[in-house]
């Protein structure tokens, strides 16, 4: 599986992305009311919580595909995944410190996930 990256760190990497974004998927999809009292939001936000699962599935199933088809020519998705972990990861933060939404953890495991992305886009980025 891994072997279409030609990169075994990249891959690692973007692995490790789909093993958390395989975790935040199934959390906010199948019990996004949990999700949501965890961080001390009105649970009436949980089919909003869904459908941001819905989309994020559909950057996971690309990341699959990635591993099946290997990266070459993928460089639309990849910026694609890039402005939205990124954007993903801003938003974290300043929930947390402006407004004391959420937790230490998610703040720490959307930086560990760009940090993990980026690393694994400038890896690939000439095969893109």
């Amino acid at each position: 599986m891994f072997k279409k990256y030609n990169d075994t760190p990249a891959a690692i990497a973007m692995g490790l992305i789909t093993i958390a974004m395989i975790f935040w998927v199934g959390l906010f999809f199948f019990s996004p009311e949990s999700a949501l009292s965890d961080h001390g939001m009105d649970v009436s936000a949980a089919p909003v919580v869904r459908l941001v699962a819905l989309t994020w599935l559909g950057l996971l199933v690309g990341i699959i595909l990635t591993f099946v088809n290997g990266p070459d020519g993928q460089k639309v998705f990849f910026n694609t995944l890039l402005v939205a972990q990124i954007a993903t990861a801003i938003l974290n933060w300043y929930q947390y410190f402006a407004n004391d939404v959420g937790t230490p953890t998610d703040v720490i495991a959307d930086a560990v996930m760009t940090v993990l992305l980026l690393f694994a886009y400038f890896r690939l980025r000439s095969r893109l």
